[in-house]
């Protein structure tokens, strides 16, 4: 797997884990502007959630502590970026279960879907979204 620096992304499409959060909205809305389809994955997907995007960013539901929903959405991404983030620890979402077993499991989907021939970058992102894609 390789890392993409903030001056070297060229990929067209990603999966945006956090992407309704208040970076991974920033993230999302700087990878459309910059011609990128984007799919968001969401624990709860919403209707009215990135309409006045023209199409270019789609949902899947998806949790960072269920590997399987995490490979079902990467599939076929050709990035992954991880904002997710937790402010509150409320019963099994804790620090440890989101920001370290959810990044790793994130990290290792990630890794597997490049065994499998394709090359996804993976972005972690914790709190600074500033010149994340210059566009």
């Amino acid at each position: 797997m390789r890392t993409i620096h903030q001056t070297s992304v060229s990929v067209h499409s990603a999966t945006v884990f956090g992407g309704t959060g208040y970076r991974g909205q920033h993230v999302v809305r700087r990878l459309v502007k910059t011609g990128y389809r984007v799919r968001v994955a969401v624990r709860h997907p919403r209707a009215n959630l990135f309409q006045n995007m023209g199409g270019a960013v789609q949902q899947t539901q998806a949790d960072v502590s269920d590997v399987n929903s995490i490979a079902g959405a990467i599939e076929g991404a050709e990035g992954v970026v991880n904002t997710v983030g937790l402010y509150v620890e409320k019963g099994a979402a804790s620090f440890g279960a989101v920001h370290a077993a959810g990044a790793r499991a994130v990290a290792e989907q990630s890794a597997n879907i490049a065994r499998m021939g394709s090359d996804p970058f993976l972005w972690r992102m914790s709190h600074d979204v500033r010149g994340f894609i210059r566009g």
